[in-house]
């Protein structure tokens, strides 16, 4: 589990790419997600965005 910004979130294990796709279901309608960027200068966090499923 990581904290951002005072939120907390899972870590979706091996999603260390560029991209990250994946098929989204209603039920996952609201959730949020943040990406954790992490190289030998540091750590950067970025803020929450919220999936929309129409």
């Amino acid at each position: 589990m990581s904290s951002v910004h005072g939120l907390h979130f899972t870590n979706i294990t091996g999603a260390s790419a560029l991209a990250l796709s994946f098929t989204a279901s209603a039920a996952e309608h609201g959730n949020q997600y943040c990406t954790k960027f992490t190289n030998f200068a540091g750590i950067v966090d970025n803020h929450a965005a919220t999936l929309t499923v129409a």
